[in-house]
């Protein structure tokens, strides 16, 4: 049997390891842009669905998404702190974590968020993504407005980390149909809306002034519900919402000022 010096052994070792090292960065880069254009897909795919313009659970090419992204959404990119559109800014610009309001990650861009809006002027739907905390990670959504920006008309959920069957059930169609029709305003004009533990009645729904107001909980998925009406509350608050930050501590990324300045049928 052949014999290797530890030279030999260790200039091998580092020579396999240096080569894997290459394949695997030059298959990474490779498969960036297919990456990059997946995870682009899948957020219009998912405005789209907000939109109502897909149905939940079909699936389209990624070629029609795009097209139909560009056919019928206006993506706008706006200043939470202020509530003005930033006309010449694009959303495409934005880092992942402000286009998916991921308030975890966000280091830069505080105050840039896209909004997203369908329809006629008299009766234009506004889509805002949300994200919040769920039991194992970050759980994600976007939320569809009437010209109120107080009635649900929509909302799609992601939740790449919660439990299947659980907590994982809000990406469902049966749990999303919940939605649609909600009052996330009180007569104050401030963020009211809970997921209650259990079915949604006036003995469950505690934390707001009525059922319309608030939706079923997930068997088993209470901290998921928790998040659910934490980032929902946090997308309608102002930059400086008292309500959000006695519930739930610093209020940041809420849209609240754009919809002072926008709403249409009143408080």
């Amino acid at each position: 049997m052949q014999e290797f010096t530890n030279k030999y052994v260790i200039g091998f070792a580092v020579a396999i390891c240096v080569g894997c090292s290459l394949l695997i960065a030059g298959t990474a880069l490779s498969l960036k842009e297919v990456q990059e254009r997946n995870a682009e897909v899948d957020m219009k795919l998912n405005v789209l669905r907000a939109a109502g313009l897909v149905e939940p659970g079909k699936s389209l090419s990624q070629d029609d998404v795009l097209t139909s992204f560009t056919e019928q959404i206006t993506a706008k990119v706006v200043d939470i702190s202020t509530g003005e559109i930033l006309e010449g800014e694009e959303v495409a610009a934005l880092s992942t974590a402000a286009l998916t309001a991921d308030i975890y990650k966000l280091k830069s861009e505080p105050n840039k968020r896209p909004i997203y809006l369908v329809g006629p002027e008299n009766d234009r739907t506004t889509i805002i993504p949300v994200a919040g905390k769920g039991l194992w990670g970050t759980i994600y959504g976007f939320l569809a407005l009437a010209p109120d920006f107080k009635t649900v008309r929509n909302v799609t959920f992601r939740a790449p980390k919660e439990t299947p069957g659980l907590g994982a059930e809000m990406e469902k169609p049966f749990y999303l149909e919940l939605f649609p029709g909600k009052i996330l305003l009180d007569k104050a004009g401030a963020p009211a809306f809970q997921v209650a533990r259990g079915p949604a009645t006036p003995m469950s729904c505690t934390q707001v002034p009525g059922v319309e107001h608030c939706v079923d909980g997930m068997s088993g998925a209470t901290l998921t519900g928790n998040g659910i009406s934490e980032m929902i509350t946090r997308a309608l608050g102002g930059p400086e919402s008292e309500l959000y930050a006695e519930k739930y501590g610093e209020a940041k990324g809420g849209y609240g000022a754009y919809f002072a300045k926008n709403r249409q049928g009143g408080s």
